[in-house]
């Protein structure tokens, strides 16, 4: 039984010779065990510890533009932002949105284009480990967050009551480009990769930050179109 083996087989809950593997840490604890072991780079680390899977590397981002006249950068969804300076009042994150925003402003915002991203490299990546590893990857796709970046994220939790309009709008931009992203990177990795996955924090250990039938009404079929172009590259 091979890693890959091992791993699809416990995803499909069905018995293996061992729990699967993986392993994930700061970069900076990764360069203290190789220094430690005497090893060679990353993947020497892997293969002694006995690591089933490998992660395809999709952290993509298009550049931020600035600084402006006012000291302030812009990324790619419209978010001002600058290193804080404790003797300055100002703020360092300016959303593009905020009370006075509308549907029509929503529409008519500058979005990102998942087109610009290149993934060229995917593919080789993927051959490297496809058979014997499991890979898994995907752009992060944190909406939830970029959500609560471009309304401030106090009013992200308010909006889904009073601008519940508005909230849909974003979420949707937001959602159109993470989708897209996903599907031209599983696109490019031609089938090689067996998992897809995502990053958002919908809660706490104690629960959801927001109810039930708010995340029903918002989250829910945003995450439905992620899950289902991963499923249609045939990842888990």
């Amino acid at each position: 039984m091979n890693p890959r083996e091992r791993v699809l087989l416990a995803v499909g809950h069905k018995k293996t010779d061992r729990a699967p593997a993986n392993y994930g840490a700061q970069k900076e604890v990764t360069e203290k065990l190789i220094q430690r072991l005497g090893l060679k780079d990353e993947e020497e680390l892997l293969q002694a510890l006995h690591v089933d899977l490998r992660r395809i590397p999709a952290n993509y981002a298009q550049p931020d533009t600035g600084p402006d006249a006012d000291g302030y950068l812009r990324n790619m969804w419209g978010l001002r932002y600058r290193k804080t300076d404790p003797k300055d009042g100002r703020p360092n994150r300016i959303p593009p949105f905020n009370e006075q925003t509308t549907v029509e402003d929503v529409h008519n915002h500058r979005w990102p284009d998942a087109k610009a991203l290149d993934f060229s490299g995917v593919r080789k990546v993927c051959e490297r480990y496809h058979g014997q590893y499991a890979t898994f990857g995907a752009p992060w796709s944190p909406f939830f967050h970029e959500v609560g970046w471009l309304i401030g994220q106090e009013n992200f939790y308010c909006w889904m009551s009073t601008k519940p309009e508005v909230t849909h709008a974003i979420i949707e931009h937001v959602v159109d480009y993470e989708v897209e992203a996903t599907r031209r990177f599983l696109e490019a990795a031609g089938g090689m990769v067996d998992i897809a996955y995502f990053g958002n924090d919908f809660g706490t250990q104690r629960g959801l930050f927001i109810s039930p039938r708010m995340w029903q009404e918002f989250i829910r079929q945003p995450l439905k179109r992620y899950f289902d172009v991963s499923h249609d590259s045939g990842c888990k």
